[in-house]
């Protein structure tokens, strides 16, 4: 049990109990015989090692020198994509992120005897690659680990990664206008598949 007082300008202070378990903090104002929701976040440890990596990111003289600090950022769970002057372009993910039952990503609750860990993703272990053709794009998309587990919570399709490839692929001389104007892009190829679709139904309730 944890108790926290938080202090309130002109009230009372607000006083707080947790229930914290092997499974997480308790959502419960107090523990009763019945199933309780119980939540978890990877990320309450090395925090101190986060923020010293973060600090020395700005210092990396290369691609590859910002990739290994980044081994050590485990907290937010976030997508890299680094380059630098030499023309070196890769991708990394950071962060901590627990090793659950292969068929669960966490989005949802589920039985307390399914709901363990077994171990973080973290490091090395995380996804990490270098360009094709001198392009890497990130659009939330699933990328699994190295041994294929599924990562991201909700993943996004991957029509916003193609459409960002095409667009990079395009031409061979990217500069500030060009980059903007990727990142302005409206065009969603999920709409264009499905605008056939659309129209027809919209036509047939017009009729």
């Amino acid at each position: 049990v944890r108790e926290v007082e938080i202090g309130r300008r002109f009230r009372a202070p607000l006083r707080l109990r947790f229930y914290k378990t092997e499974l997480g903090t308790l959502w419960c104002d107090r523990p009763k015989d019945e199933t309780v929701l119980a939540s978890r976040w990877a990320a309450t440890t090395g925090v101190a090692q986060t923020l010293g990596a973060y600090m020395r990111l700005p210092t990396a003289r290369t691609a590859l020198d910002a990739e290994k600090i980044l081994l050590n950022a485990h907290t937010l769970s976030l997508h890299f994509v680094l380059a630098d002057a030499g023309g070196d372009v890769r991708y990394c993910q950071g962060g901590r992120i627990p090793q659950r039952m292969r068929a669960w990503s966490g989005l949802h609750p589920i039985g307390a005897e399914q709901a363990t860990w077994s171990g973080f993703f973290e490091g090395e272990r995380l996804p990490r690659e270098g360009a094709v053709d001198g392009v890497i794009a990130s659009a939330n998309d699933h990328i699994p680990a190295p041994d294929g587990t599924l990562l991201s919570t909700l993943a996004q399709p991957d029509y916003r990664k193609r459409r960002i490839l095409s667009l990079l692929l395009a031409r061979g001389d990217h500069d500030r206008a060009s980059m903007k104007s990727i990142q302005k892009d409206l065009l969603s190829l999920q709409a264009l598949r499905l605008r056939p679709v659309n129209l027809m139904r919209i036509g047939f309730v017009l009729m």
